[in-house]
Formats: C-alpha cells, structure tokens, sequence
C-alpha cells in the first residue's frame, strides 16, 4: 500500500491536476508569487479609470498580478498587501537653496472619469496604500478608503484630493465644505 500511495503522489507532482478546492482554483501559478482573479480584477478595473501618460501601469496585463509594477502580495496567501503607485517624477528644486522638489503632474496618474474606481476596496488584505504625486482633479477622497480595515499606511499627499472629505469620513459634519 505504500508504494501505491507514493506513485500516486509522484503522479500528482509530474501531472498538472486541477485544484479542487475553490479558493486554489481562484489563484493563478505565476513566478514566485501567486495572484488572486478577483484582486487581479479589481486592479485592472482601478486601472481602467486611470490615465496613464508615463506608462507606469503598462506592466498591468497577464495573470500574474503580483508581477506588476507597484504591486506586492503576500507569499502566504497571494493577497494584494501593497499598492505603491507614488508619482516619483520630479520637476526641479523650486528654489536653490531648498531641496523641495515639484513634482511633474504631466506624468502623474489621473482620473479618465468622474471619481475614483471604488474596486480598490476587494483588496481587503491591503495594507500600504500611495498614491501621492497623482492628480487625481480635486474630486474627493473615496469612502471605500475607509473599508480598507488592514489598511496602516496611507500617502494621498500631493494628489488633488478634496481634504473636507477626510473629516466626513471620520464621522464629521462638515456642511460648509
């Protein structure tokens, strides 16, 4: 019985067998990380609401999200845990003596819609959050912000968000916004 049982495992290591298991079925081999469909999905929608005149986002195809620029998972579980999409072009120093640099919203991320893609909140595993640096046309900042519970760090700064929101979204009553 023990050898049948190992050439059943040998078989299942050289065969490539379907997972049973739903949760397996719903990640994608890839590399050495591992993507999540529904993840891979809510970030090629965030993408979708995007312009991208740099091409920062233009690694964002094929299965293996965990691959893209920007994007870290966990190699535990493959859940999206990081999404640094920090506008690093910078224009020169403002003035001489200072080391403040501008940052260069001609190459920045920006809205091709009305407000942000709301699927950034299926990315409950999320955890670090930058989106600094993007012009994101003074909209207001998306209430899913506030449904990301892992979330412990998040860079909005220099992105054109409408900061009243922030205080609704902490419970304020901000009627004169």
């Amino acid at each position: 019985h023990l050898a049948r049982a190992t050439a059943a495992i040998l078989c299942l290591l050289i065969f490539d067998v379907e997972p049973s298991d739903s949760r397996a079925q719903e990640r994608i081999s890839g590399g050495t990380g591992t993507c999540i469909s529904r993840e891979r999905e809510a970030l090629l929608s965030f993408k979708a609401g995007l312009l991208d005149p740099a091409g920062r986002l233009s690694s964002w195809h094929g299965q293996e999200c965990c691959q893209w620029h920007g994007v870290r998972c966990s190699s535990r579980t493959g859940h999206v845990i990081k999404l640094n999409l920090r506008n690093t072009y910078l224009q020169q120093p403002l003035y001489q003596w200072h080391d403040y640099y501008e940052v260069d919203f001609s190459k920045s991320l920006s809205l091709s819609k009305d407000e942000l893609s709301s699927s950034l909140a299926d990315l409950q595993q999320l955890r670090y959050l930058d989106l600094s640096g993007n012009d994101f046309n003074s909209t207001s900042i998306p209430a899913f912000v506030g449904s990301l519970e892992n979330l412990r760090y998040l860079n909005l700064s220099l992105s054109y968000f409408v900061i009243c929101t922030w205080w609704i979204l902490h419970g304020w009553s901000v009627s004169h916004c």
